[in-house]
């Protein structure tokens, strides 16, 4: 008996000291989700996750919890003081394809969280965006923000992060610059439609950029700004005010 035991533990033992391939994360069911959906997000079988739930059926209920098994490889587990652009430099992706990836609304990660990750992504710089990128968007700020406070110009280039994690807006960084309304008679933004965005962008444009990138968003996630005596529109006017930095005002 006694030798059985120390042969039971020792199996134990080597069991659990086996590097496993991967692991399993909770995901709680959402109105309008469908094992399909759930398959595509995570890259797995609908079979794997029947088998994993014991489910007879597709039919899944809102507010349950599945169990959702993850290849390691293609995985990331967010450690204290990373970011999205920190994370996706590592595997080689955007910031853009790693939000995409795993279905995120904001540049906002927690320790712990498991990300879905690439190492097949697109050649980039740093903090996951394309040199021709943080170029425009730094001539943006360089723009929209002369003469601003520092804080000021990190607010313009967050406006412009915010709106490609907003479903209203494009999902990049020149698209949503470039976005016009009204058949191409309304610009997003005036530097576009003055031709200033062609300008080179200073020193301090592109160290802001640097900071939004980073993860440094002094709007507190909003997607529109405007100064207030210089602005004819209404509508910008109406929107729910956010923050006031420098001469400009940051809205949703």
């Amino acid at each position: 008996m006694k030798k059985f035991l120390i042969l039971s533990i020792l199996a134990g033992a080597i069991y659990f000291s086996v590097p496993s391939e991967s692991f399993a994360s909770s995901y709680k069911v959402k109105e309008g989700d469908s094992l399909y959906f759930l398959s595509q997000r995570y890259g797995i079988s609908i079979t794997e996750l029947k088998n994993e739930n014991g489910l007879l059926t597709n039919e899944i209920i809102s507010g349950d919890y599945l169990v959702i098994p993850t290849n390691a490889k293609h995985s990331h587990t967010v450690k204290p003081g990373e970011s999205l652009w920190s994370i996706a430099t590592k595997y080689g992706m955007t910031v853009a394809q790693l939000q995409q990836k795993n279905y995120l609304s904001s540049f906002i990660v927690y320790p712990g969280q498991a990300l879905a990750v690439s190492g097949k992504g697109v050649k980039i710089s740093n903090h996951g965006f394309s040199e021709e990128e943080r170029n425009l968007l730094a001539r943006l700020v360089q723009s929209e923000a002369k003469g601003e406070p520092f804080k000021g110009k990190v607010a313009v280039a967050a406006v412009v992060l915010n709106r490609m994690a907003h479903k209203d807006f494009p999902f990049n960084i020149k698209e949503v610059i470039y976005e016009t309304h009204d058949s191409g008679r309304i610009f997003a933004f005036e530097p576009v439609q003055n031709g200033e965005i062609t300008r080179h962008a200073d020193q301090e444009s592109i160290r802001a950029v640097e900071e939004a990138m980073n993860g440094y968003d002094p709007t507190n996630g909003a997607v529109y700004f405007f100064n207030p005596t210089t602005s004819t529109s209404k509508w910008i006017e109406s929107r729910v005010v956010r923050q006031r930095i420098g001469n400009h005002v940051f809205s949703f």
